[in-house]
């Protein structure tokens, strides 16, 4: 079929973190058929995020697994999450984030440096995966299993095609 390009006169503001609804209305085009004119299309825009983030009691996200959640449509430009003194009793995995890069990097750090008052803890088999998960880094955070089953486990598991990863 045809097709139209339009540039749009106005600039407008994510409503969101990370998307934006887009509503385009066809009042009159010339050489569009009656059925398509007064129609209403709404279009989700799913955005990267970049930026400084806090995780915890006060922070922008409550949990880990929150603001990993928020990586869904990816990063554009570099992310911090910094987590508040406090223990975080969960288990995550993060996946192939779109966007991240060399330049572009995810960050989870201790918001005072101090990874006695940081604790990443869990009793599930394993505490952190990255699966096909790059350019991730940990730094100043105490992670710790309470796995208490006799069988082999990891604290943390890398699969896929994980790689440029730290832990500090």
């Amino acid at each position: 079929g045809a097709s139209i390009n339009h540039t749009f006169k106005n600039t407008f503001t994510a409503s969101s973190a990370n998307s934006a609804l887009i509503q385009i209305t066809i009042d009159d085009w010339p050489n569009i058929t009656s059925n398509v004119v007064g129609s209403t299309n709404q279009f989700e825009l799913c955005l990267g995020i970049s930026g400084n983030y806090t995780v915890g009691k006060s922070g922008d996200y409550k949990t880990i697994s929150e603001a990993i959640a928020a990586l869904e449509c990816g990063v554009s430009g570099p992310v911090v999450f910094e987590l508040e003194n406090d223990s975080f009793v969960e288990s995550f995995s993060i996946g192939n984030i779109p966007g991240v890069s060399k330049t572009n990097t995810i960050t989870f750090k201790s918001q005072n440096a101090a990874a006695s008052k940081t604790i990443i803890a869990s009793n599930n088999y394993n505490i952190i995966t990255l699966a096909s998960a790059s350019f991730i880094n940990f730094e100043d955070l105490s992670i710790i299993s309470q796995f208490s089953s006799t069988l082999n486990h990891s604290t943390l598991l890398i699969t896929g095609d994980s790689k440029h990863n730290s832990f500090k």
